[in-house]
């Protein structure tokens, strides 16, 4: 199609040209700021139908959270090198694969910043599981070379520590290295292969443990921490057994 351009809207683009390229750039004058305060005065500003409507879903979610499912004999706290509550999440993350999977699971890592709270004596509900792990992290598991695996109880050892199974080593703090790293209860070996259950968070090399991003294979369970978590306390209960552990000596720090 031919198009054609009178000599009056040529003229008038013109003319906007002009004017826009004479135009100064906008400037801010003046700033005005004010305080809002969200407080409880609020609270009177409510669609009561609106929360009436949610309160079916609200009580059955406390009723879900609430669940008792275990018992804690004893305070569990996570704290470095080792402590109870960091030594139970590593051994409720690498049991149940090593049951399902024996040649599968040689050991798991959980690092004790993932670790939410604490566990007080008493009733074990499924809400302090949620309290411990909030997050929607997803069980996997890594293939891990030898002297990857070396490389990762240095990286944990550099920072005084972090929660494992199926693994010991003993912490040099003047060199900040392992020492005497062995999984399975045999020294490991630079040359072999090892399968490695830790979340899929850890296998991105987070909480400075890049060797764990080193992996030659990476299998997604398709099962959250959480809820192998949940999973494996409701067995404990299920063989009358609390929901406890101590610490063994599988992180030491040499004197």
């Amino acid at each position: 199609m031919r198009r054609t351009f009178s000599f009056l809207s040529i003229a008038l683009a013109t003319v906007a040209l002009v004017v826009s390229c004479a135009r100064k750039p906008a400037q801010v004058s003046s700033i005005e700021t004010e305080v809002i305060v969200v407080d409880s005065t609020f609270d009177a500003i409510q669609d009561s139908a609106y929360l009436a409507s949610l309160q079916p879903l609200r009580d059955s979610m406390d009723k879900m959270l609430n669940e008792v499912i275990g018992h804690v004999p004893e305070d569990m706290s996570a704290y470095q090198p080792e402590s109870p509550l960091l030594n139970w999440a590593a051994d409720a993350l690498l049991f149940p694969v090593r049951m399902q999977h024996p040649d599968k699971a040689d050991f798991s890592v959980v690092n004790v910043g993932g670790l939410r709270c604490s566990w007080p004596a008493g009733e074990l509900t499924v809400r302090s599981i949620f309290e411990l792990m909030p997050f929607e992290n997803e069980v996997v598991i890594l293939t891990l070379s030898g002297d990857n695996v070396l490389l990762l109880a240095d990286q944990m050892a550099a920072q005084g520590g972090q929660g494992v199974s199926g693994m010991t080593y003993v912490i040099d703090p003047s060199a900040k290295k392992a020492l005497d790293v062995c999984v399975q209860g045999k020294p490991v070996q630079a040359d072999k292969d090892y399968f490695v259950v830790t979340s899929d968070y850890l296998s991105g090399g987070a909480d400075g443990m890049d060797a764990l991003a080193k992996f030659k294979n990476r299998e997604y369970t398709g099962i959250k921490i959480r809820s192998q978590y949940i999973s494996y306390v409701k067995t404990l209960t299920a063989n009358n057994q609390p929901v406890a552990a101590k610490c063994d000596g599988r992180v030491r720090v040499r004197e």
